[in-house]
């Protein structure tokens, strides 16, 4: 009987070690997911969602971070975090209708290097990350490839998304 209970044991515990190496991303999805979004993924006030193959066109998906800020105070204090100028924020502050109205003001597109969200990279530079920022839902979407041809396309569709 005490070798059978033994058996049992070993086996259990075999058989939850394989199921949980198996589903740990499963299980904890934060193992697998980029620094940005783990930056962001407890703040109350940011909402972090990070989408793996996210689908741009009937051939192309690529992983993204969608922050989504709950105010317009922490709309200002997540554009401050990627290098967004005060003057910039002053301006939405003051002036918020001319940032959300229903035209290109509505939207920003950028590049942020890739390691220093601060820094700001031409689009042709492989380390640079595409970021379309939307005033009126208070939203920052970071793609993340490194190739120019798929950052055009992107650039192309997102936008036109955007404006509709």
């Amino acid at each position: 009987m005490k070798r059978l209970l033994i058996t049992l044991s070993l086996s259990l515990l075999a058989v939850t070690a394989v199921v949980l190496w198996r589903g740990w991303p499963h299980l904890f999805p934060s193992s697998e997911v980029s620094d940005l979004y783990r930056r962001y993924e407890h703040n109350d006030h940011i909402r972090a969602t990070e989408i793996h193959d996210f689908q741009i066109n009937d051939t192309l998906a690529v992983e993204t971070v969608l922050l989504q800020a709950s105010s317009d105070s922490a709309w200002c204090a997540l554009l401050l975090d990627f290098g967004t100028p005060e003057e910039l924020i002053e301006m939405y502050k003051t002036d918020k209708d001319f940032f959300v109205r229903e035209d290109a003001n509505a939207i920003t597109l950028f590049y942020i290097d890739n390691v220093d969200i601060k820094k700001f990279l031409p689009s042709t530079n492989p380390d640079s990350r595409l970021v379309i920022a939307s005033h009126r839902n208070r939203t920052l979407c970071f793609f993340m490839t490194e190739k120019n041809n798929i950052k055009e396309t992107i650039e192309l569709f997102e936008i036109k998304k955007l404006k509709k």
